[in-house]
């Protein structure tokens, strides 16, 4: 009884922390931000990355952060390894131009924002396809 008792109660407790869903107050440090702004009109939309596959969107002039969809654990996990193994927090790149592209890494510890599309492209390819994985799940 006992331990069936335990294996229960574990159950239990697996199911919910991987089914947690949060919503714009409650969110984790570890995020991962998105987007693109400028042009004409000068519309900003960012996307909002949690590790365990929620994606948020936001039209800064319009709305509010609202829930996009979920994707697999194991793409957004995947993001998030390769942010960390790039080391985003240490890269330095501010070289906005009309049209510009962003990504910004958050945890408890830092936050890094960097943004390019200046006349000339500053972004390394490491960081295109960073850009490239992190767009697609939008599109899923």
């Amino acid at each position: 009884m006992r331990i069936t008792f335990c294996v229960l109660f574990l159950f239990q407790f697996i199911l919910h922390s991987s089914c947690q869903k949060y919503t714009i107050d409650d969110m984790p440090a570890d995020q991962i931000h998105f987007g693109e702004g400028g042009g004409i009109t000068g519309a900003i939309t960012e996307y909002c990355l949690l590790k365990n596959g929620q994606l948020f969107d936001k039209q800064h002039f319009t709305k509010p952060f609202k829930s996009l969809k979920k994707v697999k654990r194991r793409k957004a996990k995947k993001c998030f390894k390769t942010s960390k193994k790039m080391e985003l927090e240490k890269i330095e790149l501010n070289n906005p131009g009309d049209k510009y592209y962003f990504i910004a890494y958050e945890t408890k510890d830092f936050k890094n924002r960097i943004t390019w599309g200046g006349s000339k492209d500053d972004a390394s390819p490491e960081i295109l396809d960073l850009y490239r994985q992190l767009k697609a799940l939008t599109k899923d």
